[in-house]
């Protein structure tokens, strides 16, 4: 098995970016100083027409969530590592993403209730194996990442989302796409 040096650049992007965020923790109030850990699922909407005949043109996903607790209110910088795994029929994609996004400021409508705006930058990890048109692809690569995401925050722990994810090109398909999701944190530390 090759070493591929992109899963631990990625990490050291998520690691820069909690770094560089540490003077925003500080600002969390009582009710949300700490990380979370939660699972998500919705739907996935490719924008390149060859990963949507590879996969689909809606494809469910379930993911995994890491960054500080929902708190978007008073606007700040802070970095959010996710995972993501499609499968269809031995068609494989899995994307690891650590970006820094900033949240902009949204009046709370109250405190069970918290709409949010934010965009991101990052790095993504991807590891994909699929056939497409006569032709085998697999590769595991290191791709820019930039995200639009809005949302709202209900009862503290459960987040409804729809993100657009720009995910760079690579060997002719574009894994961008409209993201539609559920998540729920899971415990906090």
């Amino acid at each position: 098995m090759k070493f591929s040096p992109a899963l631990p650049i990625v990490g050291l992007l998520f690691v820069g970016a909690s770094i560089a965020s540490a003077q925003d923790l500080a600002h969390f109030d009582a009710n949300h100083n700490e990380f979370g850990v939660g699972v998500s699922a919705g739907y996935f909407l490719p924008s390149d027409t060859k990963i949507q005949s590879v996969l689909g043109k809606d494809i469910f996903k379930f993911g995994l969530d890491l960054g500080p607790a929902p708190k978007i209110s008073d606007g700040r910088f802070g970095p959010s590592l996710a995972a993501l795994s499609i499968s269809n029929g031995g068609q494989n994609i899995t994307v690891l993403a650590g970006m820094i996004s900033y949240n902009f400021p949204i009046p709370e409508l109250n405190k069970n209730f918290e709409p949010y705006v934010k965009a991101g930058l990052g790095g993504a990890y991807a590891d994909y194996t699929f056939n497409y048109a006569g032709s085998h692809y697999a590769a595991k690569k290191l791709l820019p990442i930039a995200q639009l995401k809005a949302g709202i925050i209900f009862d503290k722990n459960y987040e409804l989302s729809l993100a657009y994810d720009w995910l760079g090109s690579t060997d002719g398909f574009n894994f961008s796409g409209l993201n539609i999701s559920l998540s729920y944190t899971v415990f906090r530390f």
